[in-house]
């Protein structure tokens, strides 16, 4: 899945763009590794993480309307695509290309990051 939602969907369907959502950023393990996922979601995070099977702990998150959020979520994966990690693919998880290889310091920037001002 490469995402549920896009820009096109969302201005073309303001009900759906208005409806409550989470953006949210979480580190978890996979295949031994920690690693992190960005990513938006309209039930809690983890009710959408626990059907992936993997451990993971929310870093932050923060709530306001679909479109907010999605539009928040592409700025930081963009901003941030270097760290993306190649390896990940569907295999693995639902939304496995928002998983990224992060340092400590890109860790702290992104927790900044993440509030949405209205």
């Amino acid at each position: 899945n490469k995402g549920r939602y896009n820009k096109t969907i969302l201005n073309r369907d303001p009900d759906l763009a208005s409806n409550p959502a989470s953006l949210y950023f979480i580190s978890i393990i996979i295949d031994n590794k920690t690693r992190y996922k960005i990513g938006i979601t309209t039930r809690n995070v983890k009710k959408r993480m626990d059907g992936e099977g993997y451990k993971f702990r929310t870093i932050k998150s923060c709530n306001s309307n679909l479109i907010k959020c999605f539009l928040l979520e592409q700025k930081i994966l963009k901003k941030y695509s270097a760290y993306k990690d190649h390896k990940m693919n569907a295999k693995y998880l639902d939304g496995h290309t928002e998983i990224f290889n992060f340092p400590d310091k890109i860790i702290e920037e992104i927790n900044q990051l993440i509030s949405i001002k209205d």
